[in-house]
């Protein structure tokens, strides 16, 4: 038989190779459902591939599948009190620009669902059991304008389309994001995103 042979056996479109991506959220969950309906206690980012790491011939592989990233809500009952998941969050509201370093330490407010359309960078590390991509222990998430990424392959039309009030020049936001902030999110900001003993919440770096 003829076989016009495909240049690989992937079959969906969902991301299963681990590497540092450029992303735009597609959509944003906060009561996400396990496989049996029972609710998770996190907020599900569902989010799409523009550009990254994994790549062919000077082209990333992976543009255009998609994954969930679980940021999961602070646990006060864990033994940092919530501390590494209400971090993690705060690195993925800072990365969209729903909050700034001005937000650090305070309660806040804000509408969740802003982070549609919004861009980040992220990386995507193997589950143990290989089945699955999450966030490294660490949740690195960046500004697509951190200096930490500025390596990282990014879709410069699609950065070419982020308002000039959300980039970041040497570090700095151009303007103060959305606000910081003004906006009540169904998050509930979430569950002392910047409470519960972050009144003295370190930077972001020191994680």
């Amino acid at each position: 038989m003829k076989f016009a042979a495909p240049t690989d056996t992937n079959t969906g479109s969902f991301l299963r190779e681990p590497g540092i991506y450029h992303f735009v959220v597609i959509n944003v969950n906060e009561q996400p459902t396990n496989k049996d309906g029972s609710l998770l206690d996190a907020i599900d980012i569902n989010c799409e591939v523009l550009d990254g790491t994994v790549q062919s011939d000077g082209a990333c592989t992976e543009v255009g599948k998609t994954t969930d990233l679980k940021l999961w809500n602070p646990d006060l009952s864990r033994d940092d009190r919530g501390e590494r998941a209400a971090k993690i969050q705060m690195k993925f509201f800072e990365a969209v620009g729903l909050l700034d370093a001005n937000d650090r330490g305070r309660e806040v407010e804000f509408e969740l669902s802003d982070a549609v359309g919004r861009q980040f960078i992220a990386t995507l590390e193997q589950t143990k059991d290989s089945k699955y991509l999450q966030l490294p222990y660490s949740g690195d998430i960046y500004h697509v304008d951190d200096s930490a990424v500025k390596q990282i392959p990014k879709d410069k039309a699609a950065l070419g389309l982020i308002p000039a009030s959300q980039r970041k020049i040497s570090g700095k936001p151009v303007s103060s994001g959305n606000g910081a902030a003004k906006k009540k999110s169904k998050a509930k900001a979430k569950k002392e995103t910047a409470a519960a003993d972050t009144a003295d919440v370190p930077s972001m770096d020191d994680i």
